[in-house]
């Protein structure tokens, strides 16, 4: 601002140089005549020397005047060069004054930006704490991964086992509405009624061969540790020589031979396995041969259509649900 103002003074200020120069020559023109008529009458020249010298004056008198002239046509040229050199002047003003509203706003400009930066910084440093605390997070959740999935395992484990003793409480269940029928039936005849008794006493010892054989099936899964063969015993049911059946995700395998049924592509679960109903077709024809379904955790849905199956073929399968996933050892058979 100061630097403009200098600028406005000077032209204020300014005087035409080729008139100044028209005055300098007008004063040293009247200097040299004075002291020319000055020496006339001190030293009272001759009248030739007197006209010499005033020719001379004369002579020069001509020369600036023909000189002023020559000033004096150069003057409206300078004006109007003068003129363009202030309209630029002018110009150079307006865009430094314009230079200066933009300096004014880029100044402003980065003030804001400078602001912006403060708050994404800020922003930045939170994003970075929240961050870390993710990832602190994500270790605590990572440390916690094995443990949740051992204890998603047992709970797979206990709900297989919970199907299964529900499935065995329902055939109980029919297994009683049936002895009530029998009995129903049998309360007219007292010698159907012995007969019935005596059917019953043999299905109780046969149970008690079953029950004896669950158990030590059972007691021998839960001595085992996790990450060993599950050992399976083939000494019988106490109903015939088991034919043991692997109920697994997605298909059916008869251990230890390693026959698969994989599901029917058409129509499943209601079509069943393919292959298992002529298996248990043959089943059916030999003498002192039940079939056993081992149920491993993330096989329900799989026990339930094998059973359905079976019972369609006339047969009343077995079952035993496995602790875990890991390979079997049936022992004391053959493939």
């Amino acid at each position: 601002m100061s630097r403009r103002k200098k600028d406005k003074q000077l032209r204020l200020a300014l005087f035409p140089f080729l008139s100044v120069i028209t005055c300098v020559i007008g004063v040293l023109a009247l200097i040299l005549a004075s002291s020319v008529l000055g020496q006339m009458e001190e030293s009272q020249l001759d009248p030739v020397e007197f006209d010499r010298q005033l020719a001379a004056i004369q002579q020069e008198r001509d020369d600036v005047d023909k000189l002023a002239a020559n000033l004096a046509q150069e003057i409206p040229a300078a004006n109007d060069c003068l003129a363009g050199e202030n309209a630029r002047l002018a110009e150079v003003e307006a865009l430094l004054n314009d230079a200066q509203a933009q300096a004014v706003e880029a100044d402003q400009e980065l003030k804001n930006l400078n602001a912006r930066r403060v708050k994404q910084e800020a922003k930045l440093a939170d994003i970075r704490a929240r961050a870390k605390a993710a990832q602190v997070e994500a270790q605590k959740i990572a440390g916690a991964i094995p443990a949740a999935e051992k204890e998603l395992e047992k709970q797979k484990a206990e709900h297989a086992n919970a199907k299964v003793r529900l499935a065995k409480l329902k055939e109980l269940e029919a297994a009683g509405a049936q002895a009530v029928s029998r009995f129903a039936d049998a309360a007219d005849n007292p010698g159907g009624l012995q007969l019935e008794q005596n059917r019953l006493q043999q299905e109780v010892a046969a149970l008690g061969v079953q029950l004896e054989a669950a158990n030590k099936q059972a007691a021998q899964l839960a001595s085992q540790k996790p990450g060993e063969n599950i050992t399976i015993l083939s000494g019988g049911s106490g109903r015939g020589k088991p034919v043991f059946i692997e109920c697994r995700a997605r298909d059916l395998i008869h251990r230890p031979s390693g026959l698969a049924f994989p599901r029917s592509p058409i129509g499943y679960p209601l079509t069943g396995f393919q292959g298992f109903g002529n298996f248990l077709k043959a089943m059916k024809n030999e003498q002192q041969r039940t079939v056993v379904l081992l149920i491993r955790p993330d096989a329900i849905d799989t026990f339930e259509v094998a059973r359905m199956q079976a019972r369609e073929a006339g047969l009343t399968p077995g079952f035993l649900a496995l602790p875990g996933n890991a390979p079997l050892k049936i022992e004391g058979q053959q493939p």
